[in-house]
């Protein structure tokens, strides 16, 4: 039986293979592989049944059925098959097939996890770093993502350096990320080698580095990681690591976005509002902003936000703008929050004085955050007096903050009033 069960397997993959070979021609095979499979599989071979779980899954040499695909997943999965467990877990945590059962998922995946199928360990770790089919434990993430890593699951090392870059559920430590990071990226992981050019991007645990981060952004690019194409994209944009050239950024932005890259479309929408890259649209700029927005960009939802306000991108009500602005802040985004703070500080009106002090309130929580945006406003609030009494030592003090990380209306603001140069 297992000999049977191996020539089919060979079967499949001469038939793959044959497949992938122009023109694509009608297997006359496939009809016989699969009625011999659906006779092994009916009489009770786990690994028929999981093999035409996997058939029936991908739509290969049968038509497409989720449905079935899961119920002979489900077979082989009851009689303990880790790989089938697996299959059945991850249908059932995005609806293939049947409903979507999260509790169900986590169940199939801890009992293929316990097996030590370093695939499944990878899901269930990731159900508990996102709280998703399981309650959010980064303990037991980090258990299964060691796990997993360990047998060389190159997502789960990616994971687990993202764990240590991020201090979740470990302390912080950089040095451990970029392990991690170089094991995954080693195998070609995608995410992997763009983490790695974060690092030196952002200078975490080594000396910022444009030009290293520009190489391994290519490197990921090149993996297919559309992400990387924007990060290229702004390098051209502003020189960093290579020279200026606006019309090669243009392209990586538009190569990124229509990928359906939300980092991508945010860059793009902020080119076409900026009118840097590119001639200024703000309908163009509305409408990818909003395609990234939808996805959950902060960035994007921050830029939407004001361009509605500003009326630029039509007629768009109060709800609707204070609505991306929301969600911006909600993720923590310092400059949505000063954003909010100088529109309630526009709003205030002798009848309305109340809203100065909450409108300060946000301003110095963004600036106590070191946003430079955040820093720049609340000094001009005390330089002006606006909400707060006028004070030149604490508008110094907050301009220099702000100048010091290159904010230039900062700069221009303490030249033109202080007459200091910084």
């Amino acid at each position: 039986m297992k000999h049977l069960i191996a020539i089919l397997s060979i079967s499949l993959c001469f038939m793959t293979n044959a497949a992938e070979r122009p023109p694509a021609a009608a297997d006359p095979f496939a009809p016989v592989v699969v009625r011999d499979l659906t006779a092994l599989a009916e009489q009770g071979n786990v690994e028929a049944q999981l093999q035409l779980g996997q058939l029936y899954q991908a739509g290969k040499r049968v038509k497409q059925d989720s449905l079935l695909a899961y119920q002979w997943f489900a077979k082989a999965a009851a009689a303990n098959n880790a790989e089938a467990q697996l299959e059945q877990g991850w249908m059932n945590q995005y609806g293939k097939g049947v409903p979507v059962n999260l509790e169900r998922a986590a169940e199939l995946y801890r009992a293929a996890a316990e097996q030590g199928n370093a695939s499944a360990q990878f899901h269930l770790a990731q159900c508990y770093v996102k709280g998703t089919c399981a309650k959010q434990d980064y303990q037991q993430a980090l258990e299964w993502l060691r796990r997993s890593a360990a047998a060389h699951d190159s997502r789960a090392q990616n994971t687990l350096g993202y764990m240590y870059d991020s201090g979740y559920g470990v302390q912080q430590d950089y040095t451990e990320a970029r392990r991690w990071y170089m094991l995954s990226a080693a195998t070609g992981n995608s995410t992997a080698l763009f983490n790695v050019g974060i690092m030196h991007e952002e200078g975490k645990g080594m000396p910022q580095d444009y030009r290293q981060a520009h190489i391994w952004f290519e490197r990921a690019a090149q993996a297919d990681d559309d992400t990387a194409l924007a990060w290229l994209g702004k390098h051209f944009e502003l020189g960093q690591g290579v020279d200026i050239d606006k019309a090669k950024a243009f392209s990586l932005y538009m190569q990124a976005a229509q990928a359906d890259d939300a980092y991508g479309q945010m860059r793009l929408g902020a080119a076409y509002e900026d009118g840097v890259v590119v001639k200024k649209d703000y309908t163009a700029a509305a409408k990818w902003l909003r395609l990234a927005a939808d996805q959950g960009n902060d960035e994007a939802q921050r830029r939407l936000a004001m361009l509605y306000q500003s009326g630029n991108a039509g007629d768009v009500t109060a709800e609707e703008y204070t609505k991306y602005l929301r969600q911006s802040i909600e993720q923590g985004n310092q400059t949505a929050v000063a954003d909010w703070g100088l529109l309630m500080l526009n709003a205030v009106t002798p009848d309305h004085m109340h809203l100065a002090e909450n409108a300060v309130a946000m301003l110095r929580r963004s600036a106590e955050k070191g946003n430079a945006v955040g820093q720049m406003r609340l000094g001009r609030a005390y330089s002006l007096g606006l909400g707060v009494p006028n004070d030149s030592q604490l508008a110094q003090q907050w301009l220099r903050r702000a100048a010091a990380q290159g904010n230039t209306d900062a700069k221009g603001f303490l030249k033109k009033i202080y007459d200091i140069d910084q």
